[in-house]
């Protein structure tokens, strides 16, 4: 019994919870946030640290602070 559980449970905890299935019925509310994903940030950090190409000129603006193009990658289970 004891190893059958501990199966299901990693099982699940690893990849039966990414199903699109089981979050369509509802069986599992935790969402999927598995992959890269790419955004900006404001940083107070002064802009001569930052590669210029990280910086971003266009799009909102917030004063006294830098906008920084970044990225993450996120690794759920």
């Amino acid at each position: 019994m004891g190893v059958v559980s501990s199966a299901l449970y990693f099982g699940f905890t690893r990849y039966l919870w990414k199903w699109e299935w089981l979050h369509d019925k509802g069986m599992v509310a935790v969402p999927n946030l598995n992959g890269t994903w790419e955004g900006h940030l404001y940083t107070s950090v002064d802009a001569d640290l930052i590669p210029d190409e990280q910086i971003v000129d266009n799009g909102r603006q917030i004063e006294g602070l830098t906008k920084q193009e970044t990225s993450i990658e996120i690794n759920q289970t």
